[in-house]
C-alpha cells in the first residue's frame, strides 16, 4: 500500500514511576484511501513505532510501503500496530504557499 510519511518524531520521557519511554511518533497519509463522507481530501494519521523501527524512514517526506500487524487490545479489540517500511520514494513539497505577512503595528 502507498503511504505518503509527513513527518517522524521520536521522543523519550519518564514516566510518573520514573520509567523511561522511548519511541516515535510516524505521522502519514494513506493514499489508498478514500475521505470520509462530509470530508474533503485526506487526513493526516499517526502510528506509534520503536525508535529502531523509526530508522526505515530514510527520506521524510516521501513514499512508503508500510506494514501493519494486528494484535489483540483491551476486550479482545483489534489493535494496528506498525510493523516495517520500505522506502519507494521520495516526495518534494517544492511549491509552498506564501504565507502573507502580518501589517507592522502602529
Amino acid at each position: 500500500m502507498n503511504y505518503l510519511v509527513l513527518n517522524v518524531r521520536e521522543y523519550s520521557f519518564k514516566d510518573d514511576k520514573d520509567k523511561v519511554v522511548e519511541g516515535a511518533t510516524i505521522t502519514y497519509l494513506d493514499l489508498d484511501n478514500e475521505p470520509e463522507k462530509g470530508e474533503k481530501g485526506l487526513a493526516p494519521l499517526q502510528v506509534s513505532a520503536t525508535t529502531d523501527q523509526a530508522r526505515d524512514f530514510s527520506d521524510v517526506p516521501g513514499l512508503y510501503d508500510m506494514q501493519f500487524k494486528h494484535k489483540r487490545g483491551a476486550q479482545n479489540k483489534v489493535r494496528v500496530v506498525f510493523h516495517s517500511a520500505t522506502f519507494k520514494q521520495p516526495v518534494s513539497f517544492a511549491q509552498r504557499p506564501k504565507v502573507p505577512s502580518a501589517p507592522a503595528a502602529s
